[in-house]
């Protein structure tokens, strides 16, 4: 994600403190909502240079206004002494953490909004950051933390000004009215969706997650797939979302719903490698009895193949060297399947392990059905948690090498990832043929969403495909067998 793009979620985050949002600008330098001030460079008159930043917010900030001030933690009393000196009150004080790439963590100055932050959000991926969630659990240890992490921010106000996040505060069950937001930016460059966990006065897990969207971001439809799709998913094993309700204000959509305890899989297994199978052990397990609960047999219709290959194929095949080949062995492929009824399933079609979750007792958790759908092809859910389980051991910086860990003969996992697949083609009954189509057509899925968000900067999917077209001995797999 380039510098712009990272600053542009942010800015969009801070503007979600405001009490009357979205009705306001996220950032305003006319002053007529919020003002995010980066107090960090440093000059010749250093305190002469703060004293102006501050005298300015202070001035243009209207009555119900929100000042962000990035700063360093040494300039904290500083800033803290010329906010009072200025008129105007320190509301609280933010730490940024850092999730992962450029997705970050505005985290209360509070011991339960840190712990559930350490331990469930952020990778422990060095000595440093195993050393930071130690230091959080203990007594003064936030403290702590806030002088040693390199950013934070400090939320100014006018007196009497109305709460931080009044509007979120007023969304009613489960949102507590006392709670405390920890805000978690959004990832993407596009379509970003800034997270709120809104945690309970003295509680150490949110109660209630809201979801915000773009201004052109709508609700509906995952409101819906939560309502079809999550009865027979937590019957199956898994604790998702429920009470799913859309509010909107001043025209913008937020989704507000139940939150799902534990640990993200990805946090865990960018920190601990080694749990990769226990995790994906436990997912194979659930999907098998997910996918059986919502099997049903229908012939492979004119929508699902356009859905599946045709529209992939239109975003894919410029890029693609060996691609018309490689397509009308798939569709020959699909052509043999016409006649017959296949085995079609309820699919999320986003299980990364950023949308997985483990508690303490090891019990699953899924989350994010915004994609999911009530008739997908089978295997494709399990096919791509297994690769992007495997790239979160390298932290999805080898994404190709990760994929042929898994699918390449004689990769580290391929016997682990024909294991699970192999269960869930018995669980199915899946023909072999069936099989070896969705496995094909899950990565072409992926690639062509990946192609289609016009400002991603790497697409490892699209390498995936660039490579499996090449390699011949992956046409015969079937699911069933690691490649050889």
């Amino acid at each position: 994600m380039n510098s712009g793009a990272i600053v542009a979620s942010f800015v969009e985050a801070i503007g979600l403190f405001h009490p009357d949002w979205p009705a306001v600008e996220a950032l305003d330098a006319a002053g007529t909502g919020v003002s995010v001030v980066d107090t960090r460079p440093s000059g010749a008159d250093a305190a002469g240079r703060l004293d102006q930043l501050v005298h300015d917010l202070a001035h243009r900030l209207t009555p119900e206004g929100v000042g962000y001030l990035v700063t360093r933690p040494a300039d904290r009393p500083q800033l803290r002494q010329l906010a009072q000196r200025h008129g105007l009150i320190v509301a609280e004080e933010r730490l940024h953490v850092p999730i992962w790439h450029a997705s970050v963590a505005l985290v209360p100055l509070a011991a339960g909004s840190l712990r559930y932050a350490l331990a469930n959000l952020i990778p422990k991926t060095s000595r440093r950051a195993q050393w930071a969630a130690w230091v959080g659990r203990q007594p003064g240890g936030v403290r702590l933390l806030a002088r040693l992490l390199p950013v934070s921010g400090l939320v100014v106000r006018r007196p009497g000004a109305r709460p931080l996040f009044d509007w979120a505060l007023r969304l009613g069950p489960p949102v507590d009215a006392a709670s405390t937001m920890l805000v978690r930016t959004g990832w993407r460059p596009a379509g970003a969706v800034t997270i709120l966990y809104a945690l309970p006065a003295r509680g150490t897990r949110p109660s209630a997650v809201i979801k915000v969207g773009t201004a052109t971001s709508q609700f509906a439809g995952e409101v819906e797939r939560l309502a079809a799709l999550t009865p027979p998913a937590r019957h199956s094993g898994a604790t998702t979302p429920d009470a799913a309700t859309i509010k909107v204000r001043a025209g913008r959509q937020v989704l507000l719903q139940t939150a799902v305890a534990g640990q993200l899989a990805a946090t865990l297994v960018i920190s601990k490698p080694a749990r990769v199978v226990t995790v994906l052990d436990r997912l194979s397990a659930w999907l098998e009895q997910w996918n059986t609960a919502t099997l049903r047999r229908q012939a492979l219709t004119p929508d699902l193949l356009s859905a599946a290959l045709a529209r992939p194929a239109a975003r894919l095949a410029p890029y693609v060297a060996e691609w018309p080949p490689y397509e009308a062995w798939l569709r020959e492929r699909w052509k043999a399947l016409q006649d017959r009824l296949v085995p079609v399933v309820a699919a999320h079609n986003d299980l990364t392990m950023w949308n997985v979750l483990l508690d303490e007792q090891g019990r699953l958790g899924v989350v994010d059905w915004e994609s999911s759908a009530p008739t997908g092809l089978p295997l494709q859910d399990l096919v791509y948690a297994i690769a992007d389980g495997v790239a979160a051991t390298h932290g999805y910086q080898q994404r190709l090498a990760d994929f042929q860990a898994c699918y390449a003969p004689g990769g580290a996992y391929a016997a682990h990832a024909a294991r699970w697949q192999r269960g869930l083609c018995q669980a199915l009954t899946l023909p072999a043929d069936l099989a070896q189509l969705c496995w094909h057509l899950t990565w072409l899925h992926h690639a062509a969403n990946e192609q289609a968000r016009a400002a991603v900067e790497e697409r490892p999917f699209l390498q995936i495909v660039q490579w499996v077209v090449v390699q011949p001995q992956l046409r015969a797999h079937a699911g069933l067998e690691p490649p050889a």
